[in-house]
């Protein structure tokens, strides 16, 4: 934590800006994200019945969790809403907070990694809320698979590598894994959904895949 809390201050002297409020991201192994449709319910008594939905689809007890969520109209059925709900545990919350307060720094929000990436693809305009699209993120040691439908994150999945790697080595001998991982994830989703199919994918990695 120490180190983490050194290389924060670092960045900032080094590029001369000075610490204050910002927004970060948890690591997707981290955090725990859950899509879900429910019955249409007034907005005053959502908190509740949403919380109590959650319990579920979350493995740990709703007391030891930080959770948020964001309601969006069912494009499908008019009495159903579409519900995309987030948890993380309140000890990794606090150890995070705890790093950043004494790395100076006031964070305002805090969201999930593969939202953050979701975000900047949207900001980038490679985002189109009229197809569904996956978000394929190969990090140093996981697979992230993020599927959006209409804009929607619906299935976002973590898959732990055997063995780290670093961005000048090459990832032929995982390749066959993260084939089957992103054809697992689509299965599923099409099957949920069977009318439908991924139209976009978009892969992101700091690996060379020029070979692809």
């Amino acid at each position: 934590e120490e180190y983490i809390v050194e290389a924060i201050k670092k960045v900032f002297a080094e590029n001369n800006v000075k610490p204050g409020n910002v927004v970060t991201a948890i690591p997707s192994e981290e955090t725990m994200v859950r899509y879900f449709q429910m019955p249409k319910i007034p907005k005053q008594e959502r908190e509740a019945a949403i919380s109590f939905e959650a319990k579920r689809y979350i493995p740990f007890r709703m007391e030891d969790v930080i959770s948020d969520f964001q309601v969006l109209p069912s494009k499908v059925e008019q009495n159903s809403m579409d519900v995309v709900f987030v948890a993380v545990k309140r000890n990794t919350i606090e150890q995070y907070l705890a790093m950043l307060n004494q790395a100076g720094l006031k964070p305002i929000i805090l969201e999930s990694a593969p939202f953050s990436l979701m975000r900047a693809f949207n900001a980038a305009h490679q985002i189109d809320t009229k197809v569904n699209t996956a978000i394929v993120n190969i990090a140093v040691n996981t697979l992230n698979i993020n599927i959006l439908r209409r804009g929607v994150p619906y299935i976002i999945r973590d898959v732990p590598f055997s063995e780290s790697k670093s961005p000048d080595q090459s990832l032929e001998p995982v390749f066959e894994k993260i084939l089957a991982e992103i054809k697992l994830s689509f299965d599923f989703y099409e099957k949920q959904f069977p009318s439908e199919i991924i139209d976009k994918i978009i892969v992101y990695s700091k690996f060379t895949l020029e070979n692809w």
